[in-house]
């Protein structure tokens, strides 16, 4: 299935109907337990327009669903594909980890936070540059930049525009788009978990103490 984009309505309304048929709610009951903190427009009707992502929430009925449901607004979001945020197209991975409460400008590298780029090379940066350097930050335990420092020491360009490059000059197979970008992003994945580990020992060594080495578990993560 093709990885698809969403509005943060979309992924929220979505993410909702999964946790209510997780728990066997019916949309009624959610209601119910809305009109009961003191939402008291919250029908059947309006939990069915919100998980079809016709209906925009306020934060503090946000809050109030995440009562009911006894998790964080952050788990509501779906971890697959992209959330559109204004004209710009994000890794919802990196939208859940902002509502969860990390800083966007390490989500989005300093350079992206503080310098002004054309609005309309937005979605080209945040599709191109942080989707895999997101993902494997995530699974090796490191700050984006770590990932993205990697990737400009072994290539000469980010992780993902490094997968890209590979992509592109591999002869036409029978596998998916999708799943080739997988199979390389795996690859460039396991580099910079080596990289990384290098870089770290070279710079324990300086120091006079031993290195910590990448283990082989945290670089079959990396895949």
């Amino acid at each position: 299935m093709e990885r698809q984009d969403f509005t943060l309505s979309n992924s929220l309304g979505r993410g909702h109907l999964r946790s209510r048929r997780s728990r066997g709610w019916t949309q009624e009951f959610v209601a119910f337990r809305m009109r009961g903190l003191g939402f008291i427009t919250w029908s059947r009707s309006a939990v069915a327009a919100f998980e079809r992502g016709d209906r925009q929430v306020s934060v503090d009925e946000l809050l109030g669903l995440s009562l009911v449901h006894g998790m964080s607004v952050s788990e509501f979001v779906e971890v697959d594909g992209t959330t559109r945020l204004g004209a710009l197209l994000l890794p919802t991975d990196c939208v859940r980890d902002m509502l969860a409460g990390s800083d966007p400008r390490s989500l989005l590298s300093n350079m992206a936070a503080e310098q002004p780029f054309p609005l309309n090379d937005n979605r080209v940066f945040a599709a191109s540059l942080l989707a895999l350097e997101t993902r494997l930050a995530r699974r090796l335990r490191v700050p984006v930049e770590a990932v993205i420092g990697s990737a400009l020491r072994c290539y000469g360009r980010s992780a993902t525009e490094e997968r890209d490059r590979r992509v592109s000059t591999l002869p036409r197979q029978t596998l998916s788009a999708r799943r080739t970008r997988i199979s390389v992003g795996r690859m460039i994945g396991s580099e910079i978990a080596l990289e990384l580990g290098r870089n770290e020992a070279a710079a324990k060594g300086r120091s006079g103490s031993p290195g910590r080495r990448v283990s082989r578990r945290e670089r079959k993560k990396a895949r």
